[in-house]
């Protein structure tokens, strides 16, 4: 599979901070960690670092502060391939953090320091874009930027043509005018349940919206079209963090590479799983073979199931 188009990310760009334990700590209470990891994150930063590993064209529009941890989230994009020309460097700003609490079975809880993510304005991503308008190209967005660049970039990218994806986390009130400008909005099962419900998000004129729902899978929502619904590959998770980030990066690898939808999720699916075999947000092993091996071994053979109901 060859990609056709490139992958532009509009997200956040964070250092994320790891702190693991036996449980999570209860308001009022003091428990003892085992492990502390600083690493590399922010959900646009993850997404494009899955996309790219797959084989995609990449460019990050985004900002760190001109701190050192903005110095190592640029050099650590640089070296995954990505395109980092678009990362503005904002003076007196700090970088973006995560502070994320994980267990010993894999849950997570994230509190998020916005920092120089916050700072972004749609006249800077105006500029970013400029040059790519004349291109085709699949754009991703998510909210941990000012919703009003979201929204701004969206209209950018609906009027070059672009395949655009949404990414609605954190959760954000979010005006009705903003999902005719989406092609496929991907939330989690909590994210669409604040949002949602999808035949809402459709008839507002989203052109589809994919709910991914942990272990029980994914459902794709189009109007006009039966609900399909697409089986989770069941792995023993290491840690959460950061798998619906690579499953939004495998989706937008694989739309930039034409597959349909389901296969796109089919894919997701896999690098998702695979996303919480190891700690930290950033899977290192993904590979389109790979995930070909994956999808193999963790899953019987199964074809996607279409429910009776139809969305209209």
């Amino acid at each position: 599979m060859t990609t056709q188009r490139p992958v532009i990310v509009v997200g956040a760009i964070n250092t994320d901070f790891i702190v693991t334990s036996a449980q999570l700590a209860q308001p009022g209470h003091t428990i003892a960690g085992t492990s502390l990891i600083i690493s590399h994150g922010g959900k646009g930063a993850n997404q494009a670092h899955t996309a790219a590993l797959l084989g995609a064209e990449v460019t990050v529009i985004g900002a760190v502060g001109d701190d050192t941890y903005g110095f190592a989230e640029i050099a650590a994009l640089r070296e995954t391939g990505i395109d980092v020309s678009k990362i503005a460097r904002l003076p007196g700003q700090r970088t973006g953090a995560a502070v994320i609490h994980v267990t010993d079975d894999g849950e997570n809880s994230i509190t998020i320091v916005p920092g120089a993510n916050g700072e972004i304005t749609p006249t800077d991503i105006e500029t970013a874009l400029r040059p790519y308008i004349t291109e085709e190209a699949v754009l991703v967005l998510g909210f941990e930027v000012p919703l009003e660049v979201v929204h701004r970039a969206a209209e950018i990218g609906q009027s070059a043509g672009w395949t655009i994806l949404l990414n609605p986390a954190p959760t954000v009130p979010t005006p009705d005018d903003l999902w005719p400008l989406i092609d496929v909005v991907i939330p989690n099962e909590h994210e669409l349940e604040a949002i949602g419900p999808a035949e809402r998000i459709l008839q507002l004129g989203a052109g589809s919206v994919i709910a991914t729902r942990g272990g029980a899978g994914s459902t794709i929502y189009r109007p006009g079209e039966p609900i399909v619904s697409l089986p989770a590959l069941h792995v023993v998770p290491v840690d959460t963090t950061g798998a619906g980030d690579a499953y939004i990066g495998a989706v937008a690898w694989a739309l930039a590479s034409n597959e349909e939808m389901a296969e796109a999720v089919r894919y997701a699916s896999a690098a998702g799983a695979i996303a919480t075999l190891q700690r930290g947000a950033r899977p290192t092993m993904l590979h389109r073979d790979g995930l070909d091996l994956f999808i193999a071994r963790t899953s019987a053979p199964q074809t996607a199931s279409p429910r009776d109901q139809v969305i209209s």
